[in-house]
């Protein structure tokens, strides 16, 4: 006995795979500028070190932290062609003096670029600042000086 299978029709079957690819661009917002894949702005006002910190809320943004010295050079480029001399960073000896940590995370300092001599404690100094050359230094923090604000990168 034998089996016999006829195809009384062959239908081709097509199968079509459709990609569409749209490309993610990435921005800051205007005025902000770019550098890691995060965005940096000196803040608009000048405030105390602890108000800082609602400042960069205000736009959108969080008090930076600096990790490396390539950070350091672009916040150092934003406060100079601002003319100011100083910007707050978010560090200070307030719980311990001389004991220099990150304001949030309360942890040791990665990354610093002290200027000679300083940290000094030269009368009530907690709160760090960066100066318009990069080197950091501590000061009062109730002085009124702009914040250095950082937030992520917008994909749309």
């Amino acid at each position: 006995m034998r089996l016999e299978l006829r195809l009384k029709s062959v239908v081709p079957v097509t199968w079509m795979l459709l990609v569409t690819c749209t490309p993610v661009h990435s921005h800051c917002p205007d005025k902000w500028s770019a550098f890691g894949g995060k965005c940096y702005i000196l803040s608009p006002s000048f405030q105390t070190w602890s108000e800082s910190f609602k400042a960069c809320g205000k736009i959108r943004g969080h008090f930076i932290k600096i990790n490396s010295a390539a950070e350091n050079d672009l916040v150092r480029q934003l406060i100079s062609p601002n003319y100011t001399h100083w910007a707050w960073l978010p560090i200070h000896d307030l719980n311990k003096e001389g004991l220099w940590e990150q304001a949030k995370s309360k942890k040791p300092l990665v990354y610093h670029n002290w200027a000679v001599g300083e940290p000094n404690q030269n009368g009530d100094e907690d709160c760090g600042a960066m100066a318009a050359d990069g080197l950091w230094n501590d000061l009062s923090c109730d002085l009124f000086l702009p914040a250095v604000c950082q937030r992520g990168i917008i994909k749309m």
